[in-house]
């Protein structure tokens, strides 16, 4: 077994004992394995009433806004966590349920 697989299936091991936050954290640091940076292209464009509006074509209603292009691109990276980010609900709890990762 190569060391990052080892790193990975530890840290998967880990989030058993974690909380959601924790977890969130760890995969934000980049300390969890099996999961990678994704790249979206956005649309900036200025805005009527000064500013800027950003949105994303692939995520649908992921829309933000700054008074620079630097602030809106920082908003709309948070909007964009915040759209991919499961919500409590989202949560599978049966008792046969499982969660599995697929690459695309």
């Amino acid at each position: 077994m190569e060391k990052q697989q080892y790193l990975d299936l530890y840290y998967q091991m880990v989030l058993i004992r974690l909380t959601e936050e924790q977890a969130a954290q760890l995969y934000q640091q980049g300390k969890i394995g099996g999961f990678s940076a994704m790249k979206f292209k956005v649309v900036l464009e200025p805005s009527d009433e000064g500013g800027f509006t950003v949105h994303v074509p692939a995520l649908p209603g992921c829309v933000s806004e700054g008074d620079t292009e630097d602030e809106a691109l920082r908003n709309i990276k948070e909007a964009i966590e915040l759209y991919l980010e499961p919500a409590q609900d989202d949560v599978i709890r049966g008792e046969k349920a499982r969660v599995v990762e697929l690459v695309v």
